[in-house]
């Protein structure tokens, strides 16, 4: 009988347990409001709820980590929209112009919204703190739900030695119906202050 109390018990706890991880990674997003530095236009979170989701990368015009990524997010964004992933660059620099961000967008022929959050209204609620950091919004019948938060790879600087695709393997197991795959060290890259 007291054996069957423990058990009891403990399934009660991992069940508590797995709750709250549950809670943890599926943080819901609320919506968010930013100019597209490329036309000056106001981009929203509700433009995408026809989305399967919604892959934000924290960018600078600035740091070389960032500038490493730039094609990898192109070549990311022509696998994946065909999928239902939408891609949007967010800069969160304060020093950083406007007219920064969109020279730089021309200068990388970015055709995904490049948004302005000079305020960091968005850093601040998704957690991030330096660039390139990824996060993946899952949508959720049309609210979004913090998915992934971390970095992109393994390897900033050479893209042929990257052997662990954090972002990829996450939007796989989002497309497939499966939990997030938690997996990402600490981002390499630039301090965003």
């Amino acid at each position: 009988m007291k054996n069957l109390i423990i058990m009891k018990n403990l399934i009660f706890y991992f069940a508590i347990l797995l709750v709250i991880n549950f809670r943890a990674t599926a943080q819901k997003v609320d919506d968010f409001k930013l100019t597209n530095a490329q036309n000056g236009e106001s981009v929203s979170l509700n433009d995408f709820s026809g989305t399967k989701a919604v892959a934000i990368f924290f960018m600078s015009t600035n740091c070389p980590f960032a500038e490493y990524y730039i094609e990898r997010i192109k070549l990311f964004h022509l696998e994946y929209k065909p999928k239902g992933i939408e891609i949007i660059l967010v800069n969160s620099y304060s020093e950083e112009s406007l007219e920064q961000v969109k020279a730089h967008a021309n200068k990388n022929r970015i055709s995904f919204p490049y948004l302005m959050d000079r305020k960091q209204l968005l850093l601040k609620s998704l957690g991030v703190k330096k660039a390139p950091t990824a996060v993946l919004l899952k949508n959720d019948g049309g609210s979004f739900t913090k998915f992934y938060n971390g970095a992109i790879d393994n390897n900033p600087q050479v893209s042929s030695d990257v052997k662990h695709h954090y972002l990829k393997d996450n939007v796989d197991a989002l497309l497939a119906g499966k939990a997030a795959i938690n997996k990402s060290p600490t981002t390499m890259g630039c301090l965003i202050r």
